[in-house]
């Protein structure tokens, strides 16, 4: 689908921004991801950039800009290094980095959690490991981008767990029997777990951990522990206090760099930010070509905007009657009248989740 699917995703992003910038949930959902690990490596960094750029465009003409007027806007770094995003949305207004940091799917590394590490704590070479990989990578990106969060990331060194590598697929890592076995880690175990885990939130900075809960499988018991951030904080390895791990990268001898003040639009402090000209020319919307594509850009399908345009109802309780949100209709900024989107009539579309042409159309088909 290429383009058509692009357009689909803008507007649901246009639909969920209208919903969340109302007065009753804005303080609520502070941020909107864009697209979740997109495959830059075969989508390319360029559509990406054209990609981001047009659902920027889109999210701000509802909201507005400054402080206050809408959520920050995510960009995913795409499962590419941050540093590969320097300069992007020059200019934009409160726009954060999401990087998504693992060992797990990294190289088989057998480095003993229980070993002691550079603070004199079980950790083994880990804690250091990831202040150095982390730390750095997101202290350059806030001081070349501007905010930057890791938006995912677990407990676990490597890829054992159930369902983790795959549905039916288990991991080749040796340790596996003694990482699964969380009933049984022992104090040290557990004292190396949370040793690099803090070193982790401290090389992030600003983290969302995956995931708050897993539940016990068909077996009766949690196979998957160290992605389970309640497990851990009940039994030992996830500290109490997130914020007790502040410094722990300088404990294991690491040291990362400290950002500055972030540029005053990144904040929302300036009223009316513009985008850089020439990085608006270089990266329009729809992108003059994607690497990946079966078809030439002008030949891909696309949609019209002469649909009803879609809103999002207001949640309602038997139990707990409404009464700040009785009166909202999911539609924040009525200047916004463009319709939602719907396929031409007489086009030809191929299946949405395919990314194959059946028949690979030869001639454009366009909507008003």
């Amino acid at each position: 689908m290429g383009i058509a699917n692009a357009e689909r995703t803008l507007d649901n992003l246009r639909v969920f921004t209208q919903f969340i910038s109302q007065p009753q949930y804005r303080d609520v959902v502070v941020a909107i991801g864009l697209v979740n690990e997109p495959n830059a490596g075969a989508i390319g960094f360029d559509p990406l950039h054209s990609f981001n750029l047009r659902a920027y465009d889109i999210i701000r003409s509802v909201t507005g800009f400054g402080e206050g007027n809408g959520p920050y806007i995510a960009v995913q770094a795409g499962l590419q290094p941050l540093g590969t995003w320097d300069g992007t949305l020059p200019g934009g207004d409160r726009v954060i980095m999401d990087g998504h940091a693992y060992f797990a799917f990294g190289d088989v590394n057998p480095s003993p959690m229980v070993a002691l590490a550079e603070d004199g704590l079980p950790g083994g070479t880990w804690p250091a490991q990831a202040c150095r990989a982390w730390g750095t990578e997101f202290g350059e990106s806030r001081a070349n981008i501007g905010p930057t969060v890791s938006g995912e990331f677990s407990g676990a060194p490597n890829d054992c767990g159930l369902f983790i590598r795959a549905v039916g697929v288990d991991s080749p890592h040796p340790q596996c029997a003694e990482y699964n076995d969380w009933e049984n880690y022992n104090v040290t175990m557990k004292a190396g777990l949370q040793n690099w885990i803090m070193a982790s939130f401290d090389a992030f900075g600003d983290f969302f951990f995956w995931t708050w809960k897993i539940g016990p499988s068909q077996a009766g018991r949690v196979q998957a522990p160290l992605w389970s951030y309640k497990l851990g904080l009940d039994n030992g390895w996830i500290p109490k206090d997130p914020r007790d791990s502040v410094g722990k990268c300088a404990a294991v001898g690491v040291s990362t760099p400290v950002a500055g003040a972030y540029p005053a639009f990144r904040t929302g402090a300036v009223p009316s930010p513009t985008i850089d000209a020439a990085y608006s020319a270089q990266y329009p919307w729809p992108p003059t070509s994607i690497p990946s594509a079966d078809v030439d850009i002008p030949l891909l399908p696309t949609f019209t905007n002469t649909a009803a345009a879609m809103t999002l109802p207001v949640p309602t309780y038997t139990s707990a009657p409404a009464s700040a949100t009785a009166d909202l209709d999911g539609w924040f900024n009525d200047n916004d009248s463009t319709g939602g989107i719907v396929t031409v009539a007489g086009c030809p579309y191929p299946n949405v989740y395919t990314a194959t042409f059946a028949t690979v159309p030869t001639a454009a088909c366009t909507g008003p």
